[in-house]
């Protein structure tokens, strides 16, 4: 359809696609009268729907490109396929969403910390680097993904400002869409927290508490929990953010990465609590999650409205008055028997209930219907009852959804799973190679199950670092994480693990095809081809920071400081300079001699990271020193571990001082502390020693001071 107003000069305007009439009809196929309008940059289709049309109806409105143009979009767009269900099409071809979610992505820690380390303890997972952070989205790509589920809560920019005033607080979601692009994944931002974790800039509210009913009812329109924005502002700022017309450059193209937002990670509905533990300035906005907390009445059309407002404020913040198309809009919910986004819920006061989720997802503002399944690992039917709640099942949740697409945006099988469990049975258990195996089996059948019965995309919780057969997995993670594949590297210590296998199968083009069951879970691993990483280099000290490094034993001992600004010697662009800053101090209570006390011989820098958490026995640790202007002969190194829970370490081979060129030392993490006889079950720091051998006498050789030794490369 070409729509020219009469006495339009067109001669220098481009014909980027035309639409012909679009055809209609029921599902018996009786045509139906349909038309087109154009109104600025939107074309909308009009239907006539008489009384005896045969529901689903299908239009289909034909796009054809210009010579040299595309009229397929490269974002991600909300469809209705023929079968009168609702779905998700890239470039004009139906796309579903499979991939996992990576809440830890976000908690960076260099160039210049994202989170503050008076409120970082808040359930979001240990601190990551940028190689890291990179390792990970490689790792998520090569099982075929093609996205990631992230927290871009306002903690991250108000942390990041608090950190680098001079700075961007946009940086740390910059950082993260950049590191999803180069990887060619796709990214659903959260942008709310139902739960206290990962965002409350302020720490007295780490107390377990939740959202209540109040705050979806107006205190989402006012700043709260120690941010300085309202929940809506915010909601509005990171949408003209990450825009086609962001007024940011370096946030310029990055909306492309945006799969679609997520309003909220799952939303309820409860009634507030009195709790002493909820700050005054909170009363009403929080309550307590102790199972006690009713339902609050009419809690849907409350959510209804929150998501309304929310998800008309992303669109219009985001369109501005460029015309761009609206981005979609998930409101994100469990949805499977929680206040106000359920069916058939009974109130625990006894009240009736009127919560719907069809209610809450009919707002017009929202796209994409969500639910998270942690009920029955071992259930694929999509008519299962979760929770045993009469009309709570995913069937139900597709159906309420009518034309708008489902998709499940967490979902949970633990590593240490058995056959026929349920959730969290084996809670405590040690995952094997046969529950990996389980685990795997259960992940193809819920994939298939949901994909043939119309679900619009899977992502699966979450992408760890660690092995999945590792304790930390079962200690950190409920045994719910996905780990890194291989064996013998730092961090993918352990056998591969067959779900990602099976991930793989899915993704790969023609491996399976809609309608069939899933593929068996190979334990052999047999379609995964993407090789085993060798050691990744964690600190090279190229940003001008110390990477997280410091001086971490306090008592007194030998001076050294990290310096913040790096200095360049040797090869390489840039290392960690340490400096022998002070003299040691006296211990009396050893001495050398009669009444000769002897100094404390030696210090530590060290770094803490979730990296370094990760090591395990038989890992290796290389890093490389220069000890540079060789002004005291005097001096040593040797890299060092810090052991288990306490200050107990292992140590590598000294190296003097003299050695006046780069030198790579070495040290692998032991299976026993020596120190104890205890097994080594975790890796808390690791480090660089300086000594001073042979202090025998109060004579301290101040020609040692303003010595510098120099690290780089830090890798496993």
């Amino acid at each position: 359809m070409d729509r020219i107003p009469q006495g339009k000069d067109v001669s220098r305007e481009q014909t980027i696609a035309r639409f012909a009439k679009p055809s209609a009809r029921d599902a018996a196929g009786h045509a139906l009268t349909s038309w087109l309008t154009v109104s600025g940059a939107v074309v909308t289709t009009h239907l006539t729907v008489p009384r005896h049309a045969v529901f689903p109806v299908t239009v289909d409105p034909a796009v054809q490109a210009a010579s040299g143009t595309s009229a397929c979009p490269a974002t991600v767009q909300a469809s209705v396929y023929s079968n009168g269900q609702g779905g998700l099409t890239l470039g004009c071809q139906p796309w579903r969403a499979v991939g996992f979610n990576d809440y830890r992505l976000m908690d960076y820690a260099a160039p210049n910390a994202f989170v503050q380390s008076s409120t970082q303890n808040q359930g979001c997972g240990q601190i990551v680097d940028d190689e890291d952070q990179t390792w990970e989205t490689q790792q998520i790509a090569a099982t075929g993904s093609n996205v990631i589920r992230v927290w871009f809560y306002q903690k991250y920019y108000q942390d990041y400002l608090a950190n680098n005033p001079s700075g961007s607080g946009w940086m740390p979601y910059i950082q993260l869409l950049q590191q999803a692009k180069a990887a060619g994944l796709r990214v659903i931002p959260v942008l709310v927290n139902e739960w206290n974790q990962c965002d409350r800039e302020d720490g007295s509210l780490n107390d377990g508490n939740a959202l209540s009913v109040n705050f979806y009812k107006s205190g989402y329109t006012s700043s709260q929990f120690g941010y300085q924005y309202s929940a809506k502002a915010w909601s509005a700022m990171v949408a003209r953010e990450f825009s086609p017309n962001s007024p940011d450059a370096a946030a310029a193209g990055l909306w492309r990465q945006i799969a679609f937002y997520q309003v909220v990670n799952e939303a309820e509905a409860d009634n507030p609590s009195s709790a002493a533990s909820t700050p005054a300035a909170d009363q009403g906005l929080m309550t307590k999650e102790d199972g006690s907390v009713a339902c609050a009445p009419g809690g849907a059309a409350v959510l209804n409205a929150f998501a309304q407002d929310m998800g008309s404020t992303i669109k219009s913040a985001y369109v501005g008055s460029s015309g761009a198309t609206a981005p979609l809009i998930s409101f994100g919910s469990m949805g499977i028997g929680q206040c106000g986004v359920s069916s058939s819920v009974a109130d625990p006061t006894g009240a009736a209930n009127v919560d719907d989720f069809g209610e809450v997802y009919s707002a017009n503002s929202i796209d994409i219907c969500d639910v998270h399944d942690y009920d029955a690992e071992d259930q694929s039917d999509p008519s299962y009852q979760w929770y045993g709640i009469p009309e709570n099942s995913l069937e139900q949740r597709i159906a309420d959804c009518g034309t708008k697409p489902l998709v499940i945006t967490e979902a949970g099988v633990e590593a240490n799973v058995s056959a026929g469990d349920t959730q969290h049975h084996n809670a405590d258990a040690s995952p094997t190679p046969d529950s990996l195996q389980q685990r795997a089996q259960y992940v193809s059948d819920k994939l298939a199950a949901a994909f043939n019965d119309g679900v619009a995309g899977y992502v699966l919780w979450d992408k760890i670092m660690a092995s999945s057969a590792s304790t930390w997995n079962v200690a950190n993670d409920q045994a719910l994480g996905y780990g890194s594949y291989g064996s013998g590297t730092a961090q993918g210590a352990g056998s591969q693990d067959p779900a990602l296998c099976v991930v793989k199968d899915f993704t790969a083009s023609g491996s399976w095809s809609q309608g069939s069951p899933g593929p068996a879970a190979n334990s052999a691993c047999s379609h995964w081809d993407v090789p085993v990483p060798g050691p990744t280099n964690h600190y090279s000290f190229i940003d001008g920071t110390a990477e997280g490094w410091g001086k971490n034993q306090g008592w007194g001992d030998l001076g050294v400081a990290a310096d913040t600004t790096q200095t360049h010697t040797g090869s390489g662009s840039g290392s960690l300079k340490i400096t022998v800053a002070g003299n040691p101090t006296l211990d009396t209570s050893t001495t050398v001699a009669p009444g000769t006390p002897k100094f404390n011989p030696y210090s530590e820098i060290e770094v803490e990271s979730a990296s370094v958490a990760l090591l395990t026995p038989g890992s290796t640790v290389t890093m490389w020193v220069n000890e540079g202007s060789n002004t005291c002969q005097g001096l040593s190194f040797k890299p060092v571990l810090r052991l288990n829970s306490g200050w107990d370490y292992s140590a590598g081979t000294s190296v003097q001082a003299s050695i006046g060129s780069w030198t790579a030392l070495q040290i692998t993490v032991p299976s026993v502390d020596a120190s104890t006889g205890a097994a080594v079950t975790a890796v808390n720091a690791v480090g660089l020693e300086v000594d001073v051998p042979s202090l025998t006498s109060s004579t301290w050789d101040t020609s040692c001071e303003g010595n510098s030794v120099y690290v780089d490369d830090v890798s496993w």
